[in-house]
């Protein structure tokens, strides 16, 4: 019997650790949709049935549990998944899912920047692309199209030398407060 129990053990003890998480199959070549160039249908409409069909709840279960996993409930607001707004594209085999903190859900504190992310996800269940707010490729690129262009304006003119003022000092400045010092640098004493 003694000489079962240290095999034992050590199988035993290499139970807890958890298995390491499945290496995600990075598509740089992947390029995300425009989530917001239509508005999305909510939930809030009353009285209409909506429809989502298993894959894609998948792939939004997968999406949630990789970005903010379901037992780690965070200090914050913004670090549960039912604080989140999922919006979901659908193109072929691949789910397209983007979540950002639903401002309504934090009762209006401070929301952090840079706090979504954009899945790409395969009906089979690998994440093929997987990118936080802030990281190049995001997708929230700063440039909009209706930013004007990118066409010179021509050079800067400044109409004021740099340093000058426009009139005479206040006569209601302390003459203590236009000192500019001793010429000769002080000398001490």
């Amino acid at each position: 019997m003694r000489r079962l129990l240290v095999p034992w053990l050590l199988l035993v003890a290499g139970c807890p650790r958890a298995m390491p998480p499945r290496p995600i199959d990075v598509d740089p070549a992947l390029r995300f949709p425009e989530f917001f160039a239509q508005p999305a249908r909510g939930m809030e409409d009353s009285g209409s049935a909506l429809e989502l069909d298993g894959v894609v709840l998948k792939a939004l279960m997968l999406a949630a549990n990789d970005f903010l996993p379901s037992g780690n409930q965070g200090k914050h607001c913004w670090e549960r998944q039912d604080a989140r707004l999922f919006r979901f594209i659908r193109e072929g085999d691949i789910i397209f899912i983007r979540m950002d903190v639903d401002p309504s859900a934090c009762d209006g504190k401070v929301l952090p920047l840079d706090s979504g992310a954009a899945y790409a996800v395969h009906v089979d269940g690998r994440i093929l692309r997987r990118v936080f707010d802030g990281e190049p490729g995001s997708g929230m690129d700063l440039e909009s199209l209706d930013a004007g262009t990118r066409e010179d304006a021509g050079p800067l003119t400044v109409d004021a030398p740099v340093g000058s003022t426009w009139g005479a000092p206040s006569d209601t400045t302390p003459a203590r407060w236009l000192d500019g010092g001793v010429l000769d640098a002080g000398t001490s004493r």
